[in-house]
Order: C-alpha cells, then structure tokens, then sequence
C-alpha cells in the first residue's frame, strides 16, 4: 500500500511536535505504548533530540528522504 499523498503533505506541514504526537497516536494503536529502551538508547536519543533542538533547520524533509531512499533501489 502507498500513503495518499495528501497525507505525507498533511505530515510535511505539521510542527515537530505534532508529527511527534501523531507518532505516539500511531504507536498507541498498533499497542505498542512504551517500548522498553536501554540506558544507552536514551543517551543516544537524548542527543540526537539536543541536536535536532539547536539546529533544527539542518535536517531533510521526510518527502526528500523518501525520494532519496528510493533512488537507492
């Protein structure tokens, strides 16, 4: 199945925080509410959000990435 396209733009649009949201709203439905990391795991995403947070500009959008990704086949 392909996402609707009108979808991914609805997401593209979105804040980071709501694309976040809508993530945990996702997750919540499949019953999948926390999954269990390890310390490490959270150090790691700790700083890739640090990261994210002082440069937010630096990142790709997911529509780019996608195209991208798919180029690689």
């Amino acid at each position: 199945m392909v996402v609707d396209p009108a979808v991914v733009e609805l997401v593209d649009a979105m804040s980071v925080d709501d694309q976040v949201e809508l993530i945990r709203h996702v997750r919540r439905s499949w019953g999948l509410h926390e999954a269990p990391l390890s310390e490490a795991d959270k150090r790691v995403l700790d700083e890739r959000i640090a990261d994210m947070e002082a440069s937010p500009d630096s990142g790709v959008p997911l529509n780019e990435f996608m195209v991208k990704l798919r180029s690689r086949r």
